[in-house]
């Protein structure tokens, strides 16, 4: 304890815990939580969903729509599994200039009726967030989520 280089606590109960379990008070960093709890949390509504027609269970990837995001890995996947249902939806939630290619992609394996592609800014996400029955985020290679 008295020789650890750092420790990360996730709140100020945390941290005074560490001191008093004899950890140096310059080597305790409070490091919050990841999620705004307030701002994200279950039971929100989502008007951009009904605009756009969403029903049913939704599986969501959130984040940029370019070439790196694994959307197309993920369109392929729920036309093979949960597309085959009609109480799935999926939804692509983010920025970029992919639309017409993802389009083509849900269309071209029978899913393009329930894969919806939307220009979302981040005041949509706790929204989306708190409609979805799963979050998708595919992984094209080894890096670490969030690497570049």
């Amino acid at each position: 304890r008295r020789s650890a280089g750092a420790l990360v606590a996730l709140d100020g109960v945390a941290r005074e815990q560490a001191l008093r379990e004899g950890f140096h008070a310059e080597r305790v960093a409070v490091v919050p939580h990841g999620v705004d709890l307030e701002r994200f949390r279950p039971g929100l509504a989502c008007p951009l969903l009904r605009a756009h027609r969403v029903r049913g269970r939704i599986l969501l990837q959130p984040g940029p729509l370019d070439p790196r995001s694994g959307a197309e890995l993920l369109i392929s996947a729920f036309a093979r599994t949960l597309g085959g249902r009609d109480d799935w939806s999926l939804v692509l939630a983010g920025e970029g200039r992919e639309p017409r290619r993802l389009r083509a992609c849900a269309d071209r394996l029978g899913v393009g009726a329930r894969v919806h592609v939307l220009d979302v800014g981040e005041d949509d996400l706790p929204g989306l967030f708190a409609s979805a029955t799963l979050v998708g985020l595919p992984d094209r290679d080894d890096a670490p989520q969030g690497a570049s």
